[in-house]
């Protein structure tokens, strides 16, 4: 795991101690859980799915994980209420995909969260 945050990433880290798989389960109503998630020393949180097939969802998606996710780093819920700022892990988003879908010209593309609003 600490070879796949390094290699999307492009860093170097070399301790695994300070890799924290925080994959979940649960999160949409048939119960399926993300494929792969990690903090990276709380610097980084790290979510990457594994796709056989183009999915245009994949912001909505990733926001639903990375809410999900970073409300488990709030462990006292009365600070969501209060003045002070609570600082979290910057969120990194990957897709591996490995479908045949490049075989018939598709273009590599970048989803973006404003994309799925009106």
């Amino acid at each position: 795991m600490l070879s796949l945050c390094n290699a999307v990433l492009g860093t170097d880290y070399d301790n695994p101690d300070k890799l924290e798989i925080n994959t979940l389960e649960g999160i949409f109503f048939d119960s399926r859980k993300n494929d792969i998630s990690c903090s990276t020393d709380n610097q980084f949180l790290v979510l990457v799915e594994h796709q056989s097939s183009v999915n245009n969802n994949m912001p909505f998606r990733f926001l639903a994980y990375v809410a999900e996710l970073l409300n488990k780093f709030v462990t006292d819920k009365r600070k969501l209420y209060k003045e002070q700022l609570i600082r979290f892990p910057a969120p990194k988003f990957f897709v591996l995909y490995n479908g045949n879908i490049f075989n018939e010209g598709f273009r590599l593309s970048v989803l973006q969260h404003q994309q799925i609003y009106f």
